[in-house]
């Protein structure tokens, strides 16, 4: 940008970018370097302004990062784990949003290639409520991990023709724990990438619902970006 001689560049400056630049977009930055006038003395100023969507703003070009560390054989190291908490109950956002991600995975990779017109159309293991599904038992409904082989078998007959109840139960928590959760995973957490030195793991805690409701954490090893690779799960140690 040319020199000014500016006693007041926060005054001047916004109204100069917005004149001179009617198409910026929101995250837009200028470097504006003028001279500024103060104790009749004149410097030589450079500012950085970053454009808002309707206002130039002047930013110190600085951006803030966190990251959590822990503390390993007397060293501070980063620390990329991840653990979430899926309360159980209804109405829990968190909750709901994971489980309906389950669902809508059930849906376009399961349901869909049977024959499912619709999310809704409840023919095969999705409910007519299109919030619940007995392939793996999520129910962003209820906020769990529905494992009841009676409910299992009400909803779709043909998948589970033949099985005990053991074996529904056990068939159930094995697609939610190795195929259904970390394909959410992958699409909720795209961004998640190993890191050189350290094993990134991420850790469920979730509701299960089998008559009585208990509580259960999954772990998932991150092995490539957006790859999740199932390491153990509390409910096989029952």
């Amino acid at each position: 940008m040319k020199y000014f001689n500016l006693e007041k560049p926060d005054e001047y400056l916004p109204t100069y970018l917005k004149v001179n630049f009617p198409y910026a977009k929101a995250g837009d930055t200028k470097l504006v370097a003028y001279k500024y006038y103060a104790s009749s003395k004149t410097s030589l100023v450079c500012d950085q302004y970053t454009f808002n969507g309707s206002l130039w703003q002047k930013t110190n070009g600085v951006t803030e990062e966190s990251a959590q560390f822990v503390r390993t054989n007397g060293k501070w190291m980063y620390d990329p784990n991840v653990e979430i908490t899926l309360p159980g109950g209804k109405g829990v956002e968190i909750s709901t949003k994971y489980y309906q991600a389950c669902v809508d995975w059930v849906y376009e990779h399961i349901d869909k290639p049977l024959g499912s017109t619709g999310l809704k159309d409840g023919n095969f293991y999705i409910s007519k409520y299109g919030n619940n599904e007995y392939y793996c038992g999520t129910s962003a409904y209820q906020g769990n991990v529905d494992l009841r082989p009676a409910k299992a078998k009400e909803q779709y007959p043909a998948g589970y023709e033949g099985m005990t109840d053991e074996q529904i139960e056990t068939l159930m928590m094995d697609r939610f724990c190795k195929e259904v959760l970390p394909g959410v995973l992958a699409t909720l957490h795209a961004d998640a990438a190993p890191v050189a030195g350290l094993e990134v793991v991420y850790t469920i805690n979730f509701a299960v619902y089998n008559n009585a409701t208990t509580n259960h954490t999954v772990r998932y090893k991150v092995t490539a970006p957006g790859t999740f690779e199932f390491i153990d799960c509390t409910w096989y140690e029952k």
